[in-house]
């Protein structure tokens, strides 16, 4: 087969862009043509990407963008994708990157980890008051108009759980049966085991992992940690992640709650791995994740974790199997840390229950397999 996928720009790196490069590995390796192509970004492609590149023998399209409007990234101005593919594909965190296959209506499929309602539920004309936030807005505004109509043009739709499968049906009115539910690739090799009695502990820490937002909800983490560490000043909190322009308001408040011995605002690194697989646990405490990469890639490393119930969690996150779903409430956040912090025993139990869950239901041998035999299928009906 000649595959054609569209990604997120790699040199931004994330979640979706190890998602993409796994999937193009596979697809490769089963002996298929693979073209992958993303919008032209400035900058240095992770070392990680540049590796994948210099390894594979692929095709790369850098498709031409309009400054400022991110959801138009996916709209193919030039022309530069021809009709000369037997699959096209998306793999993007928003349904609305469905614009760049969107001249090629019904033969295309989305990889879509939620809506852009979904992630983007707190933009309101109201609070604008920068530049920054009304180029945001004008994102969201014309994304969602854009959104249903490339979903509506897809052949199929891969939701990256189960609550994203609803979310895509429910806000772009698109029949669930067009909508299968396929979760994140893991690279189970990079995010390896650690086991529990290996860890260093010389300093206990919880983890928190991801991109600073509104969304991510941080102020609850770390209001819950203040209620823990009253209690206990062994234990530490680690913040990792683009901070996003957050750093004062999280700064500003750690120093409201004395917690600057406490707490660490690590900021973006280029081995999450490491602090994956030294934590006692990896907390998310978000009002809403499509599925919650940063859970399952603890997961792989062995490290439980903790999660508010929030949509696609529940995919991932097993409650006192292989970690705690909690609701959003500092008491219940904080008593869920203290447990596994005191615990080893449970958390050697979660840690080799999730790893065992990541490989059974994440990794690319089970989704790559599920993903060729949909590209087979589609290509038989359309020959009859």
């Amino acid at each position: 087969m000649k595959i054609c996928i569209f990604s997120l720009s790699p040199k931004i790196g994330g979640g979706v862009i190890v998602k993409t490069i796994k999937l193009i590995q596979y697809l490769v390796n089963k002996n298929h043509s693979v073209t992958w192509a993303f919008p032209q970004r400035k900058g240095e492609y992770p070392k990680y990407v540049k590796s994948f590149l210099e390894d594979v023998e692929i095709e790369v399209i850098e498709i031409k963008t309009l400054p400022y409007l991110r959801v138009l990234d996916s709209v193919d101005f030039y022309n530069q994708i021809k009709d000369e593919y037997d699959i096209y594909q998306v793999v993007s965190g928003y349904c609305v990157d469905g614009m760049i296959f969107s001249k090629f209506a019904n033969n295309f499929f989305i990889w879509s980890a939620t809506t852009l309602r979904a992630e983007k539920f707190s933009q309101k004309l109201t609070n604008i008051r920068t530049f920054k936030e009304l180029v945001s807005y004008l994102n969201f505004f014309i994304g969602l108009r854009l959104e249903k109509y490339a979903a509506k043009k897809a052949y199929k739709i891969f939701a990256a759980s189960t609550s994203s499968r609803s979310n895509i049906s429910d806000e772009l009115n698109i029949s669930k049966d067009k909508i299968d539910i396929l979760n994140p690739i893991i690279d189970t090799d990079y995010y390896s085991f650690s086991p529990v009695s290996s860890r260093e502990t010389d300093e206990p820490y919880i983890l928190f992992m991801g991109i600073f937002s509104k969304r991510k909800n941080i102020d609850l983490l770390i209001h819950s940690f203040k209620k823990l560490n009253s209690k206990n000043k062994a234990l530490k909190l680690k913040l990792v992640g683009k901070t996003n322009g957050f750093d004062r308001h999280f700064e500003n408040l750690i120093r409201k709650l004395k917690l600057e011995n406490f707490i660490e605002i690590v900021g973006e690194v280029e081995d999450n791995s490491y602090y994956y697989k030294n934590a006692i646990c990896t907390v998310l405490t978000s009002y809403e994740e499509g599925f919650g990469m940063v859970l399952a890639e603890s997961l792989s490393c062995g490290t439980p974790v903790i999660s508010t119930k929030s949509g696609g969690v529940s995919d991932i996150v097993i409650d006192n199997e292989n970690g705690f779903l909690v609701n959003f409430e500092q008491n219940e956040v904080s008593k869920a840390i203290e447990e596994l912090f005191l615990n080893k025993s449970l958390r050697e139990t979660f840690s080799f229950k999730g790893r065992k869950h990541v490989e059974d239901n994440f990794s690319i041998n089970s989704l790559g397999a599920k993903i060729e035999k949909e590209y087979f299928h589609y290509l038989d009906k359309k020959k009859k």
